[in-house]
């Protein structure tokens, strides 16, 4: 059985094999999803809540621009940009709280 540490680990490997946008929002909502199971009861929930809360909302916003976009390669490829920095936050977020290894 996998563990949710190592899920967490799919999910961002998943994210880079990605060209998907909805498909990449997915992952990211799973990924931040499995970061606060790990979180839950500990310590580091109450510490990493507001950035958990921030990536959440964000993903939320880019779930809305994307039914928005149509075909516009600029705004897909904003979206894009956006998700990238917001899978490296998740993976920073991850190795502080010691959940993954750089």
């Amino acid at each position: 059985m996998v563990s949710i540490k190592e899920h967490l680990e799919e999910l961002l490997e998943s994210f880079d094999y990605s060209g998907d946008v909805e498909e990449r929002i997915r992952l990211l909502r799973a990924a931040i999803g499995r970061i606060s199971n790990i979180f839950y009861g500990t310590d580091s929930e109450e510490v990493y809540a507001d950035q958990m809360r921030r990536i959440k909302l964000r993903l939320r916003e880019l779930r809305e621009k994307m039914t928005n976009c149509e075909d516009e390669k600029d705004c897909w490829r904003e979206l894009m940009d956006n998700l990238e920095e917001l899978r490296d936050q998740i993976e920073r977020l991850a190795i502080r709280g010691e959940i993954i290894e750089k």
